[in-house]
This record gives C-alpha cells, structure tokens and sequence, in this order.
C-alpha cells in the first residue's frame, strides 16, 4: 500500500479547484490513498467567527478539483475549519460528501467529529488519526454540550482510540496538526507527543501547521515526519515559505520496515509543481537539527517567540496591544473596537493559556530563565 500524504492546502485564488501539475498529479494518482490537510471550509456558508488570528476559507471547487486530481481524503482537523462556524463545517463536509472523497477529524458536533478511519487496498487495512492542538473549534469528547468542531490532540480519549485502531488495522498513522509556525524543529513538546504516539501504536506520524518544513526521524520501528510544510497556501503572508515544501510517499508491506520518499514540490502561480533538485528543501539540515545541537537550537527559537507570547499576555491583561510600534498598538486597538463584537483582549489571553504550543512555550522559558538565574 502506497499513501501520499501532503501538507497544508488554502486556496482562496484558482477557482478552478486544480491546484495539482500535471507532474506532481501523475504521482497523486498513482498512491493508493492520497491525503491533504483542507485548511479552512469551502467559501460561501457562515460567517467570520470572533477568534484570534486570521479567517481563512477554500474556493467551493477546491474540493472538486483535488479529488478529480487524485485526492482521496481530506483532513479537518485543523484551527481554520471552524473559521465560519457550524455552518461553514457543514458545507464542506457535503461538499467533500457531493465529490465522492472522504473526510475525517471534524463533524457536526463533538461526538462526531470522527478523529479515526480505517480504509482497505487490497489485504491491508490501515488506521488513521486525525487530530489538532487547542485552538478556536477544538472539541473533547467528553463535552457536556455537543457543538460542531475538530478533534483535539490532547482528548482523554487518544489511547483507546489508538487501541481501536490498532487492533482492527495493520498499519496506523497519526495526522497531527500542530506546533510553532515558522520554526525549522518541533517544540520540545510536540517531539515527545509524537514520539508517544509511536509507543502507544503509530507506524508513522506526520505533522502539518507549522508551515515549513521540518526534519524527520525514525523511532523505534516507526517514523515520524515533525512538519511537510504547506502544499498549497495562497493566504500565507507571513506563514513561512508558501512556495516550497514536501510530501511523503509511504510504501506499508506487511513484515517490513516502513519505506517511504520524500516528494519535493515547488508552488508556480497557482499550481503545485514537482520541484527541480535545486529547489528542494534541505531536508538532510533540518534532521541534522533533530541531533547533538537539538538542545541548543531549541532554546533559541524559545528565546527569539518568547516575545509574542509575552505581546499576547501584557496585551490580554492591559488596555493597549502591548507592541513596540505605538502607531500599530493604536490601529489594532482601534480596529478591535470596531470590528470586534467580544473583547479582543480576553481572547488573545485565553488562547494563550489554552493552546498546548503558547503555554509550553512559557514554560520552556521559565526554565531558561531559571537555569540563567542558577548559574
């Protein structure tokens, strides 16, 4: 069984849907199953939800085209897919439904958000798992009230489905969508969250959201693959690099170690093209990262995004965004009171609390400032 497994998909300009070369779309093709993320729902239903960040959505036809170009499945659990509500998730769950395709990590309301899936080639059966962090639509399962959103990273709930799934399949592989944007390795958290995955049953994990690439790494008899990057990402200023990345193309025979390829692919204009060696990621630096310096180099990206968190917090507590250019500080004070129907304020301080990424960050930094103090 062969499963191509890609990255992050925005398509808010072809409205065609096709996003895929006709290169890149012969190896789509050819997998047995074919996966990306949908990050956000399709145009056309809800409304802009009250969040923090920006809102996100896909052209209708995205959903369409990517099937017709060999996309089998497509990936809900993400922090855009409730952007525009229930009903924008709605939408796009019948959407994906009308096309043929399939879908998992997001549903209607909290007890079916649908975090698993087991889908059959031939004799092998493989599990899947399709999870996000703590962010505006995350939902547990053991919510009092049942309201549409995605399924969380952190759910009571993880073991036994992992259990489930490994007693009804012979391969599984974790879809995470999670971790600090723009950095070239995983938190410290999220490296040992993935690497738990694997000892508690996952063959193979492969991450999304960070949208850059990060390295990858076998562990134990698995393989865990910390970020592809995005695959297509045409509302991506300031996320990262929109136009290069990676896919993973992995090969299960029963018996063996899993193999795999890495699919080097390159955005031009508005289609995703397979990427000429010289524009490749360099994929053999950033497992080089995962190594000895590992330590080293996570302490630095704690230091140098410490200061947004910091920005979120001062500002979620304070009367003023707490931003070193004044004139800034005072358009987005100014714009939150027109356009904001709840206060900004305490939704930038309770994302910061909740989100797994933020709130270990701060305790990533407490202990560099305490072994500073110490020494």
């Amino acid at each position: 069984m062969k499963v191509f497994v890609g990255g992050d998909v925005a398509n808010a300009s072809q409205a065609s849907g096709k996003i895929i070369g006709a290169g890149l779309e012969n190896v789509v093709q050819a997998a047995d199953v074919s996966i990306l993320n949908l990050e956000g729902p399709i145009d056309g239903a809800g409304h802009k939800e009250p969040k923090v960040g920006r809102h996100i959505h896909n052209y209708r036809a995205t959903v369409r085209g990517l099937h017709e170009q060999g996309v089998d499945l497509f990936l809900l659990a993400n922090n855009h897919i409730m952007d525009f509500g229930s009903p924008g998730l709605e939408a796009t769950i019948a959407e994906i439904e009308k096309s043929g395709a399939r879908y998992m990590g997001a549903g209607p309301h909290a007890s079916r958000t649908a975090p698993t899936l087991i889908l059959s080639v031939g004799e092998i059966k493989l599990g899947l798992l399709n999870v996000c962090e703590a962010q505006f639509g995350a939902t547990c399962s053991n919510e009092a009230n049942a309201r549409a959103g995605y399924a969380w990273i952190n759910d009571p709930l993880i073991e036994s489905w992992m259990h489930e799934l490994r007693e009804q399949a012979d391969f599984v592989i974790v879809l995470p969508h999670a971790g600090l944007e723009n950095v070239p390795i995983p938190q410290r958290y999220w490296r040992d969250t993935y690497r738990w995955f694997c000892d508690i049953g996952a063959d193979a994990v492969v991450g999304a959201h960070p949208h850059v690439a990060q390295g990858f790494e076998r562990y134990r008899n698995a393989v865990i693959f910390y970020s592809v990057g995005n695959f297509y990402f045409d509302n991506a200023q300031g996320l990262g690099d929109p136009e290069s990345g990676f896919s993973v193309l992995l090969d299960f025979e029963p018996g063996r170690p899993i193999e795999f390829e890495l699919v080097h692919h390159r955005r031009s204009g508005n289609l995703v093209e397979v990427a000429p060696e010289s524009d490749h990621v360099d994929v053999e630096s950033l497992c080089r990262m995962l190594g000895a310096e590992y330590a080293q180099i996570h302490d630095h990206v704690t230091r140098e995004k410490f200061p947004l968190l910091r920005r979120m917090l001062l500002t979620g507590v304070g009367h003023f965004p707490n931003d070193p250019d004044i004139g800034r500080s005072l358009r987005r004070r100014i714009k939150g009171l027109l356009r904001r129907p709840v206060d900004r304020r305490d939704m930038l301080l309770l994302h910061a609390l909740r989100n797994e990424t933020w709130r270990k960050l701060g305790e990533e930094y407490a202990k560099l400032e305490a072994r500073t103090y110490r020494e």
